[in-house]
């Protein structure tokens, strides 16, 4: 029986905490960025997905608002990062490398099987593993995902990544990763299946980055994401200190609503949206042993943090079920069917 997925054995507290500390001194740099060159930033003055001007504040953090749609509950930044300075951010800066080089190769092998191998099983619940099938991978990392499916099927596999050190690892694996970003790849014909694992927050113009995954599969294909649930457990206790609230990177959140929103405008249909995450709790204590800043918690709140008794131990195991039973946990998986050609 496969043992369950630590949050150390993807996530250790060594190399999150350079790479959280980078990530943070990029928002205080787009905080100064704001302030001297607004230039670099564009308004949003309704939601990029639906075109709804009916929408709240969420929170704030750094130099702007995190703004939630009424209509479709996807979350936007008011002023974002435009495409020249997020895509600098993503591909050659202290925090993209801080994430290939002390946490994607630290964590290769485990997050191949306990992170992307469940994955691979809901895809094969659809398909077997000696069709000729062609797959892709969008923001495939240093290509954990790729290695598994060449591993144990007989499909093509193709990534697509942006990040120079994380394609050089891939490809010394002998990967096939293409560089470059969705909007411009533009592959020969359309894939049968395409996974998207962590990507469509730092991807701007929802609307159009839902066109642009319809257009790489195929009609009847299948369209694997997998993305933040913004009103899961963990971004619920952390709220704004949560580090996927970054508006140098994280520009838009989703949730059931918003994913279904998403899929339909890039002609698909939602076969399934689940919350399989068993780490939230993990991920919040982990936050507060590299952060333990201020946080005011209740008494069932502070034991479940807290306490690292086995009993506790015991109790988080069955929290966290209940979280991915019942939609609350803070990883969502979304699986759709493409029905227009």
């Amino acid at each position: 029986m496969r043992q369950e997925m630590k949050l150390e054995d993807i996530r250790p507290d060594g190399p999150m905490f350079t790479l959280l500390s980078e990530r943070r001194k990029m928002i205080e740099l787009g905080s100064t960025l704001f302030a001297t060159q607004p230039e670099l930033f564009s308004e949003n003055l309704s939601c990029p997905l639906c075109g709804s001007t009916d929408r709240e504040e969420f929170g704030a953090k750094g130099y702007t608002r995190f703004m939630r749609c009424r209509q479709c509950e996807m979350l936007y930044l008011e002023h974002e990062p435009k495409d020249s300075l997020r895509f600098s951010n993503i591909t050659a800066s202290p925090a993209a490398d801080a994430a290939v080089e002390t946490v994607q190769v630290a964590t290769f092998e485990a997050r191949k099987k306990k992170k992307f191998e469940p994955i691979l099983n809901r895809l094969l619940q659809d398909a077997h593993s000696d069709q000729p099938l062609r797959i892709l991978d969008i923001g495939c990392g240093s290509g954990y995902f790729l290695e598994l499916v060449r591993e144990r099927t007989s499909w093509q596999a193709v990534g697509l990544e942006m990040n120079s050190k994380a394609i050089e690892i891939g490809r010394a694996h002998g990967l096939d990763i293409v560089k470059g970003s969705l909007e411009a790849y533009k592959p020969e014909e359309p894939f049968d299946i395409v996974v998207c694992v962590g990507v469509l927050a730092h991807i701007s113009n929802p609307k159009k980055l839902a066109m642009d995954l319809g257009r790489m599969v195929r009609k009847n294909g299948f369209l694997l994401v997998r993305t933040p649930n913004y009103q899961g457990f963990e971004y619920t206790m952390l709220g704004m200190s949560h580090s996927h609230f970054d508006p140098m990177e994280c520009i838009h959140s989703f949730n059931p609503v918003s994913i279904a929103e998403l899929f339909r405008a890039g002609g698909f249909e939602t076969v399934e949206v689940t919350t399989p995450g068993l780490l939230d709790v993990d991920v919040v204590r982990q936050h507060l042993r590299i952060f333990p800043e201020t946080f005011t918690a209740g008494p069932f709140e502070s034991q479940l943090l807290y306490d690292d008794s086995s009993d506790m131990d015991a109790t988080r195991r069955v929290f966290s079920r209940f979280l991915a039973g019942n939609f609350m946990s803070g990883l969502m998986q979304a699986v759709a069917r493409k029905v227009t050609g």
